[in-house]
């Protein structure tokens, strides 16, 4: 278990400035600032991944992560877009859908995440971004392959 003495936050998350600019709501589209958009993506996917090593999680949802990452009362505006884009990457799986998967094994657990990324990605394309639900629990791809 981890040394709760120590923190899993960012190492950046003292500077004030860089944090206010984590913390703002991403753009509408990707397309107004991809490096600015790639950036916190990154810093979020990053930070959510590594604080669920830290605390054992194999399963996150946005509610605990709005708890875990509040700082000065503020909780950042872009966490459901991080999970979305996570989701959409194949980083994480909804958690209905890791339990529903064939116990053939992790290249057939694969194959499936891999399949349902596809179909989520198509759908959102067709219909409009798919909204992440706060309560909605997500499984961290990589730590379950771990565990």
């Amino acid at each position: 278990m981890a040394d709760k003495s120590k923190t899993c936050l960012p190492a950046d998350w003292n500077d004030d400035d860089r944090m206010n600019f984590m913390f703002s709501a991403f753009s509408e589209s990707r397309d107004v600032n991809p490096k600015h958009w790639d950036s916190k993506l990154h810093f979020w996917s990053k930070a959510i991944h590594e604080s669920c090593i830290y605390h054992g999680d194999i399963h996150i949802d946005l509610m605990t992560l709005k708890r875990r990452f509040a700082r000065n009362g503020l909780t950042p505006l872009g966490l459901s877009i991080v999970l979305r884009e996570m989701l959409q990457q194949g980083k994480l799986v909804r958690k209905q859908d890791f339990l529903n998967c064939n116990t053939e094994g992790w290249m057939s657990w694969i194959y499936g995440v891999a399949k349902s990324s596809f179909l989520w990605s198509t759908r959102t394309v067709l219909g409009g971004n798919e909204e992440v639900k706060v309560d909605e629990q997500f499984v961290l791809v990589d730590v379950a392959k771990v565990s």
